[in-house]
């Protein structure tokens, strides 16, 4: 995403700075700058937002899988939904601007589910079944946020995430049937959603 950028000036707020730090090409390019924070502390929420105004917030998060008996959960638990609320608490009062909310869910959250293939839904269903149910809230907490604020939003539910590093043309759509999607690829479908209105206040599937 950030390569596809095509310039725009971007702030990112990463638990794990020092992965993006050793990026010498990306550093160096002039039109990032990198803090250290975590979203599941309102403080450091507070002051990244505070660096605004914004045309835009992408928002994914992330965790450490960890297996239980439930399936898989994310480590911290509930991670997407949680950090979402200290996200949602800290704009929604603020006098700082931001002009639309994306946030990267998952294909399987809500009403995707019935367009994975068979195998997805038993993964979905038995798997990683807790986790999507933390995604749902993610979501849900965005488009409360974005109808209070009076500002669209894009939530993004890519199919099943690959490294392939060789972008091919992908699809977008509300009820898309696909399997896979490179993370590669995904950037650049942020991208399109920060470009242009298509896909405005819609739960958008994107895969190959």
């Amino acid at each position: 995403m950030l390569e596809a950028a095509n310039g725009a000036e971007i702030v990112v707020m990463s638990r794990r700075k020092s992965l993006l730090d050793d990026d010498k090409e990306l550093m160096n390019s002039g039109n990032i700058t990198v803090i250290q924070g975590d979203a599941l502390v309102e403080e450091d929420v507070k002051n990244a937002y505070n660096m605004g105004p914004w045309d835009a917030l992408v928002i994914g998060i992330g965790a450490a899988p960890k297996f239980t008996i439930k399936g898989m959960e994310m480590n911290p638990v509930n991670v997407c939904g949680r950090s979402m609320k200290v996200i949602t608490d800290v704009m929604q009062p603020s006098d700082i601007k931001c002009g639309k909310i994306v946030i990267v869910s998952a294909q399987g959250v809500g009403d995707s589910y019935q367009y994975g293939p068979w195998l997805s839904k038993l993964f979905h269903s038995y798997v990683i079944k807790t986790a999507l149910n933390d995604k749902l809230v993610f979501e849900n907490i965005t488009k409360d946020c974005a109808k209070k604020m009076n500002i669209p939003y894009v939530i993004l539910r890519p199919a099943m995430l690959t490294s392939s590093s060789v972008s091919k043309p992908y699809r977008m759509a509300l009820d898309l049937r696909t399997r896979s999607i490179s993370r590669l690829d995904t950037g650049k479908a942020i991208v399109n959603c920060l470009d242009t209105s298509d896909h405005d206040n819609t739960s958008v599937i994107v895969g190959y």
